[in-house]
C-alpha cells in the first residue's frame, strides 16, 4: 500500500513541477486514491497497529494524501477534459498495477496484497480479482464525476 501511495505522491510532484498534465491522469489518480484509502481502512487496518511516528505517517499515507488528492481533483479538474468518456482509462490502473504485481511477485516472491497472491489463490482467481478491481475503479470514477457535476451545479 505504501508503494502505491509513493507513486501517487510522485505524480503530484510531477504535476507541480511541470505545471500541467493530461487531464485523465489526475482523474484516474483521484479514483485510485479513494480505493487506496478504502482498501486500507476496510481490509487492512485491523491487521496493522502502527505506533509512534509510524501512526502519523500511516494517517498521512492512508487518509490525508487520499483526501487531499480527491479534493484537489474536484476543485481543479475541468468538466470537458476528464469526463464520462474517460472512464475506461481509469480501469487501466488496476490492470497495469496488477500485472506489475504479478511479475514482481513471480520474481521476488512478494505479493503486495492478499487478493493478488497468485501462488495462494491461483492465476484464475487473481485475474478475476483484477477484473473486479477494474470494475470497482470504474464505479468509483463514475461516482467522482457525479459528485463533481453535483458540486458544480450547486455553485
Amino acid at each position: 500500500m505504501v508503494h502505491h501511495l509513493g507513486q501517487c505522491r510522485g505524480f503530484f510532484g510531477w504535476i507541480a513541477l511541470r505545471g500541467r498534465i493530461e487531464p485523465r491522469i489526475p482523474f484516474a489518480l483521484a479514483a485510485a486514491l479513494i480505493i487506496i484509502a478504502a482498501v486500507y481502512h476496510v481490509l487492512l487496518a485491523s491487521f496493522h497497529d502502527p505506533q509512534g511516528m509510524e501512526w502519523w505517517t500511516n494517517i498521512a499515507h492512508h487518509t490525508v494524501v487520499p483526501a487531499g488528492g480527491v479534493v484537489w481533483w474536484l476543485a481543479f479538474s475541468r468538466d470537458g477534459l476528464a469526463g464520462w468518456r474517460s472512464l475506461p482509462i481509469v480501469m487501466l490502473v488496476p490492470v497495469v498495477y496488477g500485472g506489475f504485481a504479478l511479475v514482481n511477485g513471480a520474481l521476488t516472491g512478494f505479493y503486495p496484497y492478499f487478493f493478488l497472491d497468485q501462488p495462494s489463490l491461483g492465476l484464475g482467481t487473481v485475474l478475476l480479482n483484477m477484473v473486479g478491481l477494474a470494475v470497482l475503479f470504474l464505479l468509483v470514477a463514475a461516482l467522482l464525476l457525479a459528485i463533481r457535476k453535483l458540486i458544480r451545479a450547486r455553485a
